[in-house]
């Protein structure tokens, strides 16, 4: 991950890149089969060296679902906050687009190292074989069971024996051309590696104060904006991080096509819309619309199930819908943007070695720390990152990796501090 070319020349920065191990999660869409799902969550941390304070927040959640032929990868951004207690203007926006660069360019089965996965169901009296996590999920071995063997290597290589009679061409997993990282990963996945993939970019945006940073608005260098500037920037951003092979929607649910168009850019690969509703399909919303945390969409396919109308809605009705509910209609705009790309074989680059790999409580208990300072006081931002991150790491048994960034930025760059 290189952010150096957005950051003013010469000036010194760290960078605090940490994520969860992949584990799995419910599945984000109501259906009847429950694909594999796992999730992975990232924050990644900026501060000025000069200073010794964080400037610059993003975390975003990164979902994999596991189909028969087809990896889903979903890449939920969920938020982007700066504290205005840095000295230098910087481009926000430009860290933002490498950080979410990175993130798209990294190969999904990255994430399979360390991943941990639920316990399978057993198999029920009426002969079910659906183990909560789809049907094309290869049930795991029961500690308990009679067959287990007292060394683990032989319980290794029963499970191999079995997984290459169930399908041969597994075989190429094992093959010596494979790295002993990935053969490993991938013999622990409990279903198959699909051959496709397809990566989904979503997020809503809503003007707020703060997200990431409690009390910053307080800081006179921070740029507080209003729903239609931010919105703007979101879709400028991604603009500027894709080519025109992705398909990219956004809308104002509730607002009229005309001024939803002055936001829409100018290529071909920007429409009005959503990626997950299509004019084609006149499917049920709830088996189509994901369901991400803090989400208006989500919200709202709560609501219709709450009052048992979840049968009754199809996507058309829900669109439509969704921009009457309250959220939509203070006044000032709720955007929902989204991006979708899907390529015939999974691959892509390696992950940053100066990554933070943990898990989920680990992570938990540095961000809860994170948000829980007051960002109006720079003192105790000082604090913060000079001592309470490593100690409250060391406390959890984790050991943070900083990295050092040097800015090369000659132009000027816009600030949204």
């Amino acid at each position: 991950m290189n952010i150096s070319p957005v950051l003013p020349l010469d000036r010194e920065y760290s960078v605090l890149h940490m994520r969860t191990n992949a584990y799995q999660c419910k599945s984000l869409k109501i259906t009847r089969k429950k694909p594999l799902t796992l999730k992975v969550k990232h924050l990644l941390l900026l501060l000025e060296n000069d200073t010794n304070r964080i400037i610059l927040g993003i975390e975003v959640y990164v979902y994999l679902t596991f189909t028969d032929s087809n990896l889903e990868r979903h890449i939920f951004i969920l938020k982007a906050d700066s504290t205005g207690l840095g000295t230098r203007m910087f481009s926000a926006a430009g860290v933002v687009r490498c950080f979410l660069e990175y993130l798209i360019n990294i190969d999904p089965k990255a994430y399979l190292a360390g991943a941990t996965y639920r316990k399978a169901a057993k198999e029920s009296d009426t002969g079910n074989h659906d183990n909560g996590a789809g049907s094309n999920v290869i049930p795991l071995q029961d500690a308990k069971n009679e067959n287990t063997h007292d060394l683990q290597i032989v319980n290794d290589l029963r499970f191999l024996s079995e997984e290459l009679k169930r399908d041969p061409l597994t075989l190429r997993r094992y093959t010596k051309n494979a790295t002993e990282t990935k053969t490993t990963s991938e013999s622990k996945l409990p279903v198959r590696m699909p051959d496709k993939l397809t990566t989904n970019i979503s997020l809503f945006t809503r003007a707020a104060d703060s997200y990431l940073f409690p009390k910053s608005e307080k800081n006179s260098a921070k740029r507080v904006v209003d729903g239609k500037t931010l919105f703007k920037w979101w879709i400028s951003i991604l603009d500027r991080a894709l080519d025109e092979s992705w398909v990219c929607k956004a809308d104002i649910p509730g607002s009229d096509r005309v001024e939803i168009n002055r936001f829409i850019p100018q290529g071909q690969n920007w429409q009005i819309g959503n990626i997950y509703v299509t004019s084609g399909r006149k499917g049920r919303a709830v088996h189509t619309i994901p369901l991400f945390p803090d989400d208006p969409k989500g919200r709202f396919l709560e609501h219709l199930i709450v009052e048992n109308r979840y049968r009754a809605v199809n996507t058309s009705q829900f669109w439509e819908e969704l921009g009457f509910r309250q959220e939509f209609r203070l006044g000032d705009v709720v955007g929902i943007i989204g991006c979708s790309k899907r390529t015939s074989s999974i691959d892509g680059t390696q992950e940053d070695p100066n990554t933070t790999i943990m898990n989920l409580s680990q992570y938990k208990k540095i961000r809860e720390l994170v948000k829980g300072e007051d960002y109006g006081n720079p003192n105790d931002i000082v604090n913060l990152w000079s001592s309470g991150l490593r100690e409250t790491a060391s406390i959890s048994g984790v050991s943070l990796k900083f990295m050092s960034i040097k800015g090369s930025a000659t132009p000027e760059f816009r600030a949204f501090r």
